[in-house]
């Protein structure tokens, strides 16, 4: 589970998803050989590093579930996914 479209990345592996994720990854482009990590917001010192493994990120609580379930084999238990979220951000 550790690839992505534009190769194995051993310390990208390393950051965990979350339904509301504090970082995006940006895939390696125009013959670069590396991928980023880009920030979405301000992360504080000690704070884990998140990026969404869903796409598009935006779903149900339901689907999310199913296709974390189906293509990584776990259970989100994220923010949103345990209700201690905006429940706004909720897409229906």
């Amino acid at each position: 589970f550790n690839g992505f479209v534009t190769g194995v990345y051993l310390n990208l592996a390393m950051i965990n998803h979350s339904c509301v994720p504090n970082c995006v990854k940006w895939g390696a482009r125009d013959g670069a050989a590396h991928s980023e990590v880009r920030a979405t917001r301000f992360i504080r010192a000690g704070e884990e590093l998140t990026i969404s493994y869903l796409v598009p990120a935006m779903r149900s609580r339901f689907a999310r579930q199913q296709a974390l379930r189906g293509q990584f084999q776990f259970t989100c238990a994220c923010d949103l996914c345990e209700g201690r979220c905006n429940p706004a951000f909720e897409a229906g």
